[in-house]
């Protein structure tokens, strides 16, 4: 069974100068993967909130963002329902 390697609270710049956060979970060999890429207004670290399972994707060859959305949780901004 492959690693995981996470990354937590990753910022992400916008265009706007807004941080916006993510985790990373990646598999521990180095390599280019496909990504898996999930927003969320609840709390990215909130397993609950997840429709894929964060550790298993690496684990599969694939690496995973889950991104907290603007003005949720860690990331900046105002939300936008």
């Amino acid at each position: 069974m492959a690693r995981v390697v996470v990354e937590a609270s990753v910022p992400n710049p916008m265009r706007d100068g807004v941080g916006l956060f993510a985790d990373l979970y990646r598999p521990s060999l180095s390599g280019q993967y496909p990504v898996l890429l999930q927003r969320t207004p609840y709390d990215k670290g909130a397993g609950g909130a997840l429709f894929l399972d964060a550790f298993r994707a690496p684990q599969q060859n694939y690496a995973m963002v889950i991104h907290d959305a603007r003005g949720r949780c860690s990331s900046g901004g105002e939300f936008a329902s």
